[in-house]
């Protein structure tokens, strides 16, 4: 059993009052803010909901047309392929950066610069009018022989074009993550792997990427619903994504604040899905940070008492 001392006893009967003096006032500001706060944001929405210009009944009718699911279905799938592609490209592109051969280095660096030095807009645009400098896409030896051809604007889609111009633009910011990640990680794990004889590959795969892997979850969900917004940029390319579909509708029928409401609705539904689950994903990544901090505090108090 420890023993305390007088003092020890003493300091700690004038400490619980002194915390329970600060806690009050901070507890009462935070009673007070977040009464304000919901103030705030029900007077704002009973404003919306009074006026005549916002049409709720066309707002209900429209959120759950088909014409403007078949916008979400694009929207998403847009996502998630655009998404895939550019942290697959991302993860070559670091691994590049990473790597002890000066020309890759300059490769992924000089790619990296480009992409993130120019807008995804011109991307979008530049992949869709590809065919203005190569009329056909072809396969075989070059000014000599072709095994197999085909005009590219039959290759090159819409979809094709927002899918290559939104992944290509996306990996280099997916790299410049993921290479912070690895970057993160103590020299002291690369240097034993190598004493266990592994390569500069392995080391890479299945040592400093698995415990990146906690760092770069919140940025790479970032970027990720920032991919699920960019979509709409691939309006201009007519992508049928849910902006355009949006944007169909509302040129006939000249209903603009009620469906673009809808595409609000929709944009805010789905971030919201998304921000759920990389807490998730947070959550698992840190179970062992987590036993780790418990497992030092339980030591620390064994050698305190």
């Amino acid at each position: 059993m420890p023993l305390h001392s007088g003092s020890d006893a003493v300091h700690r009967e004038h400490s619980a009052p002194d915390n329970l003096n600060v806690k009050a006032p901070l507890r009462l500001a935070e009673i007070v803010l977040a009464v304000a706060m919901l103030v705030a944001i029900a007077l704002f929405f009973a404003s919306l909901s009074a006026s005549p210009n916002f049409r709720w009944s066309v707002f209900a009718r429209y959120v759950t047309a088909d014409l403007v699911l078949s916008g979400v279905r694009v929207t998403l799938t847009l996502t998630v392929i655009a998404s895939a592609l550019g942290l697959a490209v991302g993860l070559l592109l670091a691994a590049m950066s990473t790597s002890s051969l000066r020309p890759l280095r300059w490769m992924a660096g000089t790619y990296i610069w480009c992409s993130r030095g120019t807008p995804v807009l011109m991307h979008l645009l530049l992949w869709f009018n590809l065919a203005l400098f190569f009329p056909v896409v072809s396969i075989g030896i070059p000014f000599v022989y072709s095994a197999w051809q085909i005009p590219t604007n039959q290759l090159i889609t819409s979809f094709t074009a927002s899918i290559l111009g939104l992944g290509l633009s996306e990996a280099a910011y997916m790299a410049e993550i993921v290479r912070g990640g690895i970057n993160a990680v103590d020299h002291g794990q690369v240097e034993a792997g190598r004493a266990l004889g592994l390569r500069r590959s392995q080391i890479l795969i299945f040592v400093q990427l698995p415990q990146t892997m906690r760092a770069i979850i919140p940025p790479i969900s970032n970027q990720i619903i920032l991919m699920l917004k960019t979509t709409s940029l691939v309006s201009v390319i007519a992508g049928n994504d849910l902006l355009t579909r949006v944007k169909d509708i509302y040129n006939d029928n000249f209903q603009v604040i009620p469906l673009l409401l809808v595409a609000t609705f929709w944009y805010l539904a789905f971030a919201s899905v998304a921000t759920i689950f990389q807490h998730y994903l947070e959550a698992r990544f840190s179970r062992d940070l987590v036993g780790r901090r418990v497992r030092k505090t339980l030591r620390t108090s064994e050698v305190a008492l």
